[in-house]
């Protein structure tokens, strides 16, 4: 199953601003870690670099079987998951 995750924060509160916030995000997406979770992370966008004073968001798009994988991934972060298909699929039956 095909899933986005959007995940949204004050740019304050960035993650990528302190060693331990590095560290937390390097760990949840290492290969390892999304392997044990059976998540296979097709794409990932951020705007965290681009949006300097402003709320950052971070989109990935996830292969899973299921959307209790990926929460199981994201834990506690507020993070809003649906599951989607491919615009080509849908297209092609117009």
């Amino acid at each position: 199953m095909l899933f986005t995750a959007v995940s949204k924060h004050d740019s304050k509160q960035c993650p990528l601003k302190t060693g331990e916030g590095v560290k937390m995000l390097k760990d949840m997406f290492s290969e390892e870690n999304l392997k044990k979770n059976n998540i296979n992370l097709s794409d990932a966008f951020i705007s965290c670099p681009k949006e300097k004073h402003s709320t950052h968001e971070g989109v990935f798009i996830i292969n899973a079987e299921s959307e209790a994988d990926v929460k199981k991934l994201f834990g506690t972060m507020d993070v809003e998951i649906k599951e989607v298909v491919p615009f080509k699929d849908i297209v092609k039956n117009f």
